[in-house]
């Protein structure tokens, strides 16, 4: 906190003077209610990433052991003892104590997401071999024995475009990549059904008997019919892929431009607007949270059945991911400006009450320090979470390479009170 009062003060050309009269709330002009019941310390004894960033997690429980699964643009895994292990891509470790577990022998591209269910891991991405076998954009591996399955979406479904979402619920697994949202088996992989948009889907969250999806779309493609508007947020049923009659409220200014069919290369498929980049369901209130970036840098909570926001909260940059954590969310931004602080306490992470979308306070600063761009297409900050009860720890992955002065390249955690 200190440090960071510091360097503003330098930056703006003042004498800096540390005196017991200076508080920390002069220097933190967003305002907070209450404060956020997870430790401002990273938890320490952990490992850490060797390379640019992580870009997503997700977490198991196999055999009492709780697995914690981290992708990014990364070569190896430096565990609490020192050790690095190679581990390009993907790195499964051990979520209480950090030890390494397991790396594919080879990726041959970005792996954007993951997922853990059904006893298994899947994962997406742009890659075209998993583990030394050819799995195009999409593959999984038993959670217990980290053996490659057969699963796999069947080349084509989407188009050669990047896998960038993976989730499960109804039995099923749904998976987005390019402009296609598509329900599958999850144990061939097969699919059930096929659902088009405009332009690009990024995110996906499945909730009761609905599939959420989020992204630069403004419409929903039905074959020989009209369109159906939904400016980046859609809700799908989850056994048919039909549009539900009542669309979420959709995303004030996105106007990207895509060409259908979508091309992952085409430039005007670009933030503009708010465009939905991760949401996550809060099942105490019955609404979806989603995490914007774009022109516009916000988070909203929208209501399941109404479809209305309930509450939009500015952030500092983009939303690169949101976890329910309790009775909060947490929210990972990319931050153009470290010390710039408009709306937000954290550098790169803030949390917000989830039934008022109110800041709460992360005493002191965490202070994350030490970020750069990614090769993935990914950007800058905490880019992945995942909030693993079992240990009541919130695990947080991107570009970072200190936390308060801890060094934790691109992977920390912290213990939630």
């Amino acid at each position: 906190m200190w440090r960071d009062i510091a360097r503003r003060c330098v930056a703006a050309g003042a004498v800096v003077v540390l005196a017991t009269t200076l508080t920390p709330a002069a220097a933190e002009p967003p305002p907070t209610v209450g404060t956020a019941p997870v430790s401002d310390e990273a938890v320490r004894g952990l490992g850490k990433l060797v390379g640019r960033n992580g870009s997503s997690q997700t977490t198991c429980r196999v055999a009492g052991r709780p697995l914690l699964v981290t992708t990014g643009d990364f070569t190896a895994y430096v565990g609490p003892s020192g050790t690095s292990r190679p581990a390009r891509r993907v790195v499964v470790t051990n979520a209480r104590t950090g030890a390494f577990i397991w790396a594919p022998r080879e990726v041959d591209g970005w792996v954007q997401t993951s997922h853990c269910a059904h006893g298994r891991i899947y994962f997406g991405g742009s890659f075209h071999r998993f583990h030394g076998q050819r799995r195009p954009g999409t593959a999984a591996v038993d959670a217990t024995s980290f053996r490659l399955l057969r699963w796999t979406v069947p080349a084509g479904q989407f188009n050669g475009a990047e896998v960038r979402s993976i989730v499960s619920g109804n039995g099923a697994v749904f998976v987005a990549g390019g402009a296609k949202v598509a329900r599958v088996d999850k144990t061939t992989g097969a699919v059930a059904w096929s659902r088009s948009f405009d332009c690009g889907v990024r995110a996906l969250v499945q909730a009761d008997r609905f599939v959420y999806a989020g992204g630069f779309f403004n419409t929903i493609i039905r074959p020989g019919a009209r369109p159906i508007r939904a400016r980046g947020l859609a809700k799908l049923k989850a056994s048919t892929g039909a549009p539900t009659g009542l669309q979420p409220q959709g995303s004030k200014a996105n106007r990207a431009s895509c060409r259908t069919p979508y091309d992952p290369k085409d430039p005007t498929a670009r933030y503009s607007g708010a465009n939905p980049l991760a949401l996550a369901h809060d099942r105490e209130r019955g609404r979806i949270v989603a995490c914007e970036g774009g022109i516009s840098n916000r988070v909203r909570s929208v209501g399941m059945w109404s479809g209305r926001n309930v509450w939009v909260r500015l952030i500092d940059g983009d939303g690169q991911v949101c976890v329910i954590v309790g009775r909060m969310v947490f929210v990972g931004f990319h931050r153009a400006n470290p010390l710039a602080r408009t709306h937000n306490w954290g550098a790169m992470g803030a949390f917000l009450h989830a039934g008022s979308g109110l800041q709460a306070a992360w005493q002191p600063d965490p202070d994350f320090t030490g970020y750069g761009p990614g090769r993935d297409g990914r950007n800058r900050g905490i880019i992945g979470a995942v909030y693993v009860p079992v240990l009541r720890r919130l695990y947080v992955t991107g570009s970072f390479d200190q936390v308060d002065g801890l060094l934790t390249p691109k992977l920390a955690a912290f213990a939630v009170g």
